[in-house]
């Protein structure tokens, strides 16, 4: 799929940040990707308590939340997000 020659530009290093994304959880990254429904908000009080608890994790626990949310561990970099994080209430939809 990507020619040889291509893969030479890069080290493994950076081809595998540029395909599988940083190992290290941004928070504050994730947060700019983030989307709410069902009548939450940025400063709703229910998420004002998640990200508290979010800041609080490490990079362990980062990583199981990302794994239980989209089944990955990494996120995407910053210019290739193929969706949002979404943050509803129980029942709220994804509308």
């Amino acid at each position: 799929i990507i020619p040889e020659r291509s893969l030479q530009l890069l080290t493994w290093e950076e081809l595998q940040l540029r395909v599988c994304g940083s190992p290290d959880i941004d928070i504050e990254l994730l947060r700019r990707h983030t989307t709410y429904r069902g009548g939450y908000h940025g400063w709703h009080s229910a998420v004002r308590r998640f990200w508290r608890a979010v800041s609080q994790m490490t990079q362990e626990e980062l990583q199981g939340l990302i794994k239980f949310a989209w089944g990955r561990t990494r996120l995407p970099q910053e210019a290739q997000w193929p969706t949002t994080f979404k943050l509803a209430p129980h029942g709220g939809g994804d509308a």
